[in-house]
């Protein structure tokens, strides 16, 4: 790290919102040290949310990255850059033989230390949120994702909804209908708040009584805001965070291998950069009853709602 008074930009570890949202503890660990810090987008999906990050200098995007260095010089830490993220397709095989089950917060930790970045990743600092009383009884649901290979089959959402309504809880969907095809499938069937903004989102889900989501960045979201949250995921994630106000439901079988040879077609770990980039994404290759998410029945998910409601009410009292 150079002098305090040098300005910091710093990109997040990959293109998606999750991964802007779990990077957020390193930016703010930097901004915390005094730096002047910019925050560089690596996607429109990480746009806006850095308007409510405290302390933040200023934002640009990744493409506009070199000119901006050019007219104020100063340090920029690529979290990309770094054999972890180069090396090594997190949750493939070949991971998992190297490293285990090691999750998201230990690889961090590993990079950051490499780069001489202090953070403590067992402390949360949630972003700024404008109060909506409106939600304090409400769950979300967080059913859409970019890659069709984590969601959670449509019926149980609409199951696990009535076993909420049963308990006196409103539920609400978020989502884009025109970008997610599991969220187009729940219109009707779930109650579905339109959020035009990804700030929209932020306020919802930081004022809602508690979030169910699978594996995506308005999950994440809720785990960094300090809402009680249920995550629906693969086996073996390696995006789950442990903290007290979480609860982890996952698959109880590995995908299958044919789903993991689509899913190497599509690695981008080699990328150090997201110019020009074009997500690509994959479908499971097996029928709907026989993918690893079904596994994930609604009574688990009931169970893990009033065990983690339970405890978070303990916890604020």
């Amino acid at each position: 790290m150079k002098s305090a008074t040098d300005t910091v930009y710093i990109s997040p570890i990959s293109w998606g919102l999750g991964d802007l949202i779990i990077s957020l503890p390193i930016v703010q660990a930097i901004i915390d040290k005094g730096n002047p810090t910019c925050l560089v987008i690596r996607s429109h999906l990480q746009e806006g949310l850095g308007k409510r990050l405290e302390g933040l200098h200023a934002i640009v995007s990744e493409e506009d990255l070199p000119a901006k260095m050019a007219s104020q010089k100063g340090t920029y830490i690529n979290l990309r850059e770094h054999p972890l993220q180069k090396n090594y397709w997190w949750g493939s095989p070949e991971y998992y033989e190297k490293f285990g089950d090691r999750k998201m917060n230990d690889l961090l930790a590993e990079i950051c230390f490499d780069f001489g970045i202090a953070v403590d990743f067992n402390r949360l600092v949630p972003l700024k949120a404008e109060r909506r009383s409106r939600f304090d009884n409400t769950v979300i649901f967080v059913p859409g994702t970019d890659g069709l290979f984590k969601c959670w089959p449509k019926d149980y959402w609409v199951h696990l909804k009535d076993e909420l309504l049963k308990r006196g809880h409103e539920v609400l969907m978020l989502g884009e209908p025109g970008n997610s095809q599991a969220v187009k499938e729940l219109m009707g069937s779930l109650e579905w708040l339109e959020t035009p903004s990804l700030l929209d989102c932020l306020d919802v889900i930081s004022n809602s009584l508690a979030l169910v989501g699978v594996d995506t960045g308005l999950t994440h979201l809720a785990v960094h805001q300090g809402i009680p949250t249920i995550g629906l995921y693969r086996n073996r994630p390696i995006y789950w965070r442990p903290f007290p106000h979480c609860f982890k439901l996952e698959a109880e079988q590995p995908c299958a291998h044919e789903c993991y040879a689509l899913a190497l077609s599509c690695r981008d770990n080699h990328l150090t950069s997201f110019v020009e980039f074009e997500p690509r994404s994959w479908l499971c290759a097996k029928s709907p009853q026989d993918r690893c998410m079904a596994t994930i029945t609604v009574a688990k998910a009931t169970s893990a709602f009033d065990t983690l409601l339970f405890a978070n009410t303990k916890l604020k009292t």
